[in-house]
């Protein structure tokens, strides 16, 4: 049986600026959305029994039309409430980070259970263990530099993954087509030089959405989609049938 509760914090919940941007249906359906992934696995994704849940399920689940249950979901998507995985399938942020920490916390209590400690404070601390001595140390400690203080301070650290920033990182997990990559990187330089990531992110999970089921050699790269600004394409999915969304759906069940 699954925890029958999860932490929320109402002062986070209305101090989110993305949610607070959305109408107040949309927040109502994002709640039945975190009901929904509470009790899935993985823990914080919008899947049931292992397939994402989409289309008509959705919108039975939430108590609304199918035709507003896409209409809120494309809200939330817009307003950057959401998020979506490689595969398509949504997620929320917070649940999923929340749960990380928790699990660690939980592996943590385990290694000190399993070498006997039964809390922080029965564990030997860094100045039980630490050898004294009343002989005067001998050596310097730490080595002479020949550096200037103001020559190291000019010296700017790299950022991780050869000068990948996590911006790119993270519209890189969002892009459906994931194809090269050292191409994408390049546009992506020129991309938020252009307009600002929470112009840039939002599009792209919307643009994932939209081609969930499609053959992937119609999605172009996303280098290709950086340097034609598409984050500016208005996407309209109103004309989708509710037997195309139903499709897509399961399309991206069979290939999992």
């Amino acid at each position: 049986m699954g925890n029958p509760w999860m932490k929320f914090y109402p002062r986070d919940w209305r101090g989110d600026q993305a949610l607070r941007s959305v109408s107040v249906a949309a927040r109502g359906f994002w709640m039945e959305c975190l009901c929904i992934m509470h009790e899935a696995k993985p823990y914080g994704h919008l899947v049931q029994n292992g397939k994402p849940v989409g289309g008509d399920t959705l919108a039975r689940m939430a108590g609304v039309p199918v035709e507003e249950a896409r209409s809120l979901l494309r809200e939330l998507t817009e307003a950057g409430v959401l998020s979506v995985t490689r595969k398509g399938v949504v997620f929320s942020r917070r649940m999923t980070k929340d749960h990380a920490r928790a699990q660690k916390g939980k592996a943590a209590v385990k290694r000190r259970k399993d070498r006997g400690f039964s809390s922080i404070s029965d564990m030997p601390q860094a100045s039980d263990t630490k050898q004294k001595s009343d002989a005067p140390r001998r050596l310097p400690s730490r080595l002479p530099s020949t550096q200037k203080p103001e020559t190291r301070s000019q010296i700017t650290p790299k950022p991780p993954d050869g000068g990948v920033s996590e911006g790119f990182e993270k519209f890189w997990d969002i892009y459906p087509r994931k194809v090269g990559k050292k191409a994408a990187v390049k546009a992506w330089g020129a991309a938020v030089k252009a307009a600002p990531l929470h112009d840039i992110l939002p599009a792209a999970e919307l643009y994932a959405l939209s081609v969930i089921g499609k053959d992937p050699q119609y999605i172009p790269h996303a280098s290709t989609w950086l340097n034609s600004q598409r984050w500016q394409d208005q996407l309209d999915t109103q004309g989708d049938s509710q037997d195309e969304d139903m499709a897509r759906w399961q399309r991206l069940a069979g290939k999992k």
